[in-house]
């Protein structure tokens, strides 16, 4: 199947291409029908595998990808991917042998099981939109994408606003905002960044940019700062080892460095991830719920583990409270 895929991906490269179609979204109706909303794609020979059917579209770009998990007798998945600037490919995961019928429509690409009924039109304006799995948030018009390897927006909540840390006295909640150093009878100092507890992983740059700092403190310890352009910044804190150079131009998704163990005043492995706009930390909950509002799923993971937080600030301050008693006897 690998061959036979990348065989037709190197024919169609290698095709007259004119200006390139888009891919507007994809859906599935919840019945029997995944739904290719395009203007301007050409359909190719789709590959027929027994739990897979793979469908190129050449002469058609896309501006995101993503996946949807499906509640279907057989159809397991939809992953929806651009492969090149003028191919997206559409590939439908099946768990058992299946059997479909594709109907072409004007600026509409129906995949049927089995069959499409006759009247089979969908409306545009009914859809189950695709996960964007590894866009962070998007501000100012750039989209932010996670930045740990290897992870989708999914994991990074677990890991952040859904994780409660070990040793969360002296760690503090991951969440912007919360308090720090009141374990120490000292005045609080508000949480200025994202916390998302990983280790031996590498930290990868959430946008495109130019490397503005690399340097190493007490608190942080090795850290890197990121300059996006309009006053933007983002740092990644905590870091063992550091990929990049002072004046560097990066790419989204490049490496930058690595967590490997605590690092700075950490107590855990962790990056710390702090978005800056000119002087000021801006918490990047609030551009994720923005972001993800028309995303069901996810909308409704973020608003669950928001909803934790407040029980579990009331949490760490009593044991905080406990905490100096003790210290004080």
């Amino acid at each position: 199947m690998s061959i036979l895929r990348h065989f037709i991906i190197i024919l169609l490269l290698f095709s007259h291409i004119a200006d390139a179609g888009q891919v507007h979204n994809v859906f599935f109706d919840n019945v029997s029908t995944v739904v290719i909303n395009h203007q301007g794609c050409e359909l190719e020979h789709p590959i027929k595998q027994p739990t897979q059917l793979i469908i190129p579209l050449s002469n058609c770009t896309s501006d995101t990808a993503g996946k949807i998990e499906v509640t279907h007798a057989n159809l397991k998945k939809i992953h929806w991917q651009k492969q090149t600037e003028t191919i997206s490919i559409i590939t439908l995961q099946f768990i058992k042998e299946y059997q479909h019928e594709i109907k072409l429509l004007p600026e509409q690409l129906l995949v049927c099981f089995p069959r499409c009924p006759q009247n089979s039109f969908h409306s545009k304006n009914v859809i189950t939109p695709l996960i964007p799995s590894n866009i962070f948030f998007t501000f100012s018009g750039i989209n932010f994408y996670v930045p740990i390897e290897n992870f989708s927006i999914e994991h990074l909540l677990e890991r952040s606003i859904g994780y409660m840390p070990k040793n969360f006295v002296e760690d503090g909640l991951p969440h912007f905002g919360s308090k720090r150093d009141d374990w120490l009878g000292k005045k609080n100092r508000e949480h200025l960044g994202f916390d998302i507890y990983v280790d031996k992983t590498n930290v990868l740059a959430a946008a495109d940019g130019r490397v503005k700092t690399v340097n190493t403190t007490k608190r942080a310890g090795l850290y890197v700062k990121l300059d996006h352009g309009g006053y933007i910044y983002t740092l990644y804190i905590h870091l063992k080892t550091v990929y990049v150079r002072e004046g560097q131009l990066i790419k989204h998704g490049d490496k930058i460095g690595l967590i490997d163990g605590p690092q700075g005043n950490a107590k855990a492995a962790q990056l710390h991830f702090e978005l800056k706009f000119k002087n000021s930390s801006l918490d990047p909950l609030p551009l994720m719920q923005n972001h993800y509002k028309n995303y069901p799923n996810i909308a409704q993971k973020i608003q669950q583990y928001v909803n934790l937080i407040p029980e579990r600030v009331k949490q760490r301050d009593k044991q905080v409270q406990i905490y100096l008693l003790n210290q004080n006897k």
